[in-house]
Formats: C-alpha cells, sequence, structure tokens
C-alpha cells in the first residue's frame, strides 16, 4: 500500500525530536528512523506525566532501539504551573523548549516538536512559547490528517498513543494542584491502560467529584471501571 512520507531533509547536524509518545511525535519519529536521519529522541519530564506514559515511552525506545534521553523539571518551582493558572501551558512549554535548546546546542543539533498544522488555529499558548524559541514543527509545513498518521503507524505496527497530555489539564484552570487528587487520578489511570482502556481522561469537577471520560468502553474494562468509581466518588478528598 501507498504511504505518503514525511519529507525531512537529511543533514549531520543531529535533530533533537521533542517525543511524547503521542500520534504527532510517534510519527516524526517513524519517519525519521524510516529516512535513516540522524536524530536524538528527548523526552521532557516535568513531572505532571502519567508513570504509564513514562513506561510506554520506555518500553518503545527500548524495544525500537532508539537513541532518547529524558531531561527533567519540577512544575512546582514554575508558579503559573503550580498555581494551575491561564498561562500554564506557555510557561510549561518554554521550560520545556528552553531545555531542549540548552540540549540541542551541547550536540550541535536543531530543535522539532510534533505541533501539527491542525493546531495553529486552536487557542494554545504554548504555540507563543514555541515561536518564541524558534522550534521547528514538520507537521505545519506538510499536510496530514490524524487519521492518515494513526493508518500510517497502525499499518506499521509502530507504537504510538492516542492521549498523553500530562495530569494538569485534569484540572479546571485555575484550581491549584493537588497531590492527593493527582495521585488518585494517575493511579486509576494506570489500572485503566494496564487492563486495555486506550482513550479515557478523569477529570476533576469539583472539591469532592471527579468524572470518567472514556471511549471505546467495552465489558473487557467494565470492571476496572467500576473499581476506579469506587477510588474517586467514594474517597473522600
Amino acid at each position: 500500500m501507498y504511504q505518503k512520507k514525511l519529507n525531512l531533509n537529511k543533514t549531520t547536524t543531529p535533530i533533537i525530536l521533542a517525543y511524547s509518545g503521542g500520534l504527532e511525535s510517534s510519527f516524526i519519529l517513524f519517519s525519521l528512523i524510516q529516512q535513516n536521519v540522524n536524530f536524538i529522541a528527548v523526552t521532557i519530564d516535568n513531572g505532571l506525566i502519567p508513570s504509564y506514559h513514562k513506561k510506554f515511552i520506555q518500553k518503545t525506545i527500548e524495544t525500537m532501539k532508539i537513541n532518547h534521553t529524558f531531561l527533567s523539571f519540577d512544575y512546582k518551582k514554575i508558579k503559573p504551573l503550580r498555581e494551575n493558572s491561564k498561562q500554564r501551558c506557555y510557561y510549561c512549554k518554554k521550560e520545556m523548549f528552553t531545555l531542549l535548546k540548552i540540549f540541542a546546542d551541547t550536540k550541535g543539533g536543531v530543535v522539532i516538536d510534533g505541533t501539527a498544522h491542525y493546531d495553529l488555529n486552536k487557542d494554545r499558548p504554548g504555540l507563543l512559547a514555541k515561536q518564541e524559541l524558534n522550534i521547528l514543527s514538520p507537521l505545519t509545513k506538510q499536510y496530514f490528517s490524524r487519521q492518515s498518521m494513526i493508518n500510517i503507524l497502525s499499518e506499521n505496527n509502530f507504537p504510538f498513543m492516542i492521549n498523553n497530555t500530562c495530569l494538569i489539564t485534569r484540572f479546571p484552570v485555575e484550581n491549584k494542584l493537588n497531590k492527593e487528587r493527582l495521585s488518585i487520578i494517575e493511579n486509576c489511570e494506570s489500572l485503566l491502560w494496564e487492563n486495555g482502556a486506550r482513550e479515557f481522561r478523569i477529570r476533576v469537577k469539583n472539591k469532592n467529584h471527579f468524572q470518567l471520560e472514556i471511549k471505546n468502553y467495552n465489558i473487557n474494562i467494565e470492571k476496572t471501571v467500576e473499581e476506579c468509581r469506587e477510588k474517586i466518588f467514594i474517597k473522600p478528598i
């Protein structure tokens, strides 16, 4: 079957890929490997990446034998993140891209990320940070729909996650993060992941209420969902 390819310039300068395990960065990773481009995949851990995300990334890089490294920073040291402000994504992306640029400088490389053309018309404060730091985004220059990328990766048995946002997105903006709620959310989402669910979110709705959002619900995960309901709705906060 013919598959459209993402055109990437081959260069002796290493490409530093901001790799999250999500669809877009996985598609770029797949393309880099297929085209034998010199690259290093880098995952930034801000302290809010679910443990099952990190396990997925670790398994992928080990299975695919990918040149990869983790970098990290502590979200609690950045006030807009700690307080979950409206500009949380801007400050998070600014810190992430700054770390990536510093790392790229040590390698003589250039940073690229998975921002796609369909992200450009959305209200995403993180895009400003990307522009300020001149991060390149090949998927904004070539048209690939989400479904076409899903199809290509699936046909080539290349691992990716459909939903992989950090835990701060489970809280309404300007609701301060709470360690106990973060733990409940991560534990329940990990349980869902381990039992086969792939598209889901557990969101904080108010002080005593969480909401489970899940796609492709089936009988195989019904028991897991009920276990999560007990943890979420009965446990006092």
